[in-house]
């Protein structure tokens, strides 16, 4: 099904797991804004058409801020859905330049998952290797901590009395 009308598509079907495998960061809008509505959606939709106890699976690139934690994943955004420096990005290795590609941090998602009342049960992330021009590039200029991918296992929290 589309992960942009899931709902409409799967109709009353429930899940035990719905699994999003490095697709979030691809829910690119006409803005910064309106790409954070889309990927919400498409995760408030498949937490709808899980079953009780369903589980949500989220495999995400992740750019954690040295300062900032969620700046590297907004500067990203910024850089690749520009269309006026899509050919200096496209030349950097960008195959998204001048459409845009939206990453966060391990904490930017998670305060997602936890506005639709879900936690990690698990968490695991690979740091990436990068190239040492590269990663100059993006440590010192775009202030980033880490670049890993991350492995979301994340179940409902338990209801508070």
């Amino acid at each position: 099904a589309s992960a942009t009308d899931m709902v409409t598509e799967l109709k009353d079907q429930r899940f035990d797991v719905v699994f999003f495998n490095l697709s979030l960061h691809h829910f690119i809008g006409k803005s910064y804004a309106d790409t954070r509505r889309n990927q919400r959606n498409a995760l408030a939709q498949a937490v709808s058409l899980l079953a009780p106890g369903g589980r949500l699976v989220v495999t995400e690139n992740l750019y954690d801020g040295l300062v900032i934690d969620n700046l590297p994943g907004w500067i990203v955004y910024t850089l690749t859905a520009s269309g006026f420096l899509a050919p200096v990005i496209k030349r950097l290795g960008a195959n998204t330049a001048g459409c845009g590609v939206c990453y966060h941090s391990a904490g930017a998602w998670r305060n997602e998952f936890a506005r639709l009342g879900f936690h990690d049960s698990a968490f695991s992330a690979n740091v990436w290797k990068e190239r040492r021009l590269w990663r100059a590039m993006c440590f010192w200029l775009m202030t980033i901590r880490s670049i890993s991918t991350g492995f979301f296992w994340l179940q409902q929290q338990p209801v508070q009395n």
